[in-house]
């Protein structure tokens, strides 16, 4: 599997090299390059299992409220639903609510059941009957829940291991009709060419020249400027 940035990774990235952010505005951009950060962690560790699978990053089915699949993995027996969070610092889970130690924050576990939705209805379209297990991955070796509970759909930072041969030893080969199931995800797929950062802007208040990042020398041109506005 080949990750390619987001888009919404990439316009931040373009943005931020362009224009001085706010502090709301660098503090979005942190949590993007945060959560991105750990979904290419994670998308390494997936790399290094010898399991039979197929994987599909950063999947939307849909315009308006369709969340953001981060991994849909295709194994022999199971299609397993993965949302990854690079979640930094101790987080308390009671009564179906999560809070860092500084405030309540939207439940991952409910952004969790609304992909799963999405993902069982298109199976369902397709008549495709393999059973989707959904998991919330915290993959950040500084994170604590506490509150956890074995019922749950959570895997932490030292459980991803286990969780990973525990699919070994349950799965087999894939066969054409797992590949079948890759391409049909594939085709739903929306192909996102702009994201919407909600950060006002126009072209001639950006800073233009060259910038190089991973030692790759990049002009921003108009061009590609427009293509986010």
């Amino acid at each position: 599997m080949i990750l390619e940035k987001p888009v919404s990774v990439q316009t931040f990235e373009a943005l931020n090299k362009r224009m001085s952010f706010n502090s709301t505005q660098k503090y979005r951009f942190q949590n993007n390059q945060s959560g991105v950060k750990g979904e290419f962690g994670f998308a390494d560790d997936l790399a290094l299992q010898t399991f039979s699978h197929q994987s599909i990053y950063d999947s939307e089915f849909e315009t308006g409220l369709c969340p953001q699949l981060d991994f849909i993995v295709i194994t022999s027996k199971v299609i397993h639903l993965y949302d990854v969070k690079n979640f930094d610092g101790i987080y308390y889970y009671e009564n179906g609510h999560f809070r860092s130690t500084k405030k309540k924050i939207y439940s991952p576990l409910t952004q969790l059941d609304r992909a799963y939705d999405v993902l069982d209805i298109l199976l369902q379209q397709k008549n495709i009957q393999l059973p989707i297990v959904k998991k919330l991955v915290f993959v950040n070796p500084n994170f604590t829940l506490y509150g956890n509970r074995p019922d749950l759909p959570i895997i932490l930072p030292s459980q991803l291991n286990q969780h990973f041969n525990d699919i070994t030893h349950s799965s087999s080969e894939l066969q054409d009709y797992h590949y079948q199931i890759t391409e049909y995800i594939e085709s739903r797929k929306i192909r996102k060419k702009s994201y919407d950062t909600k950060i006002d802007y126009c072209y001639d208040s950006l800073t233009e020249g060259v910038w190089c990042d991973n030692s790759v020398s990049t002009v921003l041109t108009r061009e590609i400027i427009q293509k986010f506005q």
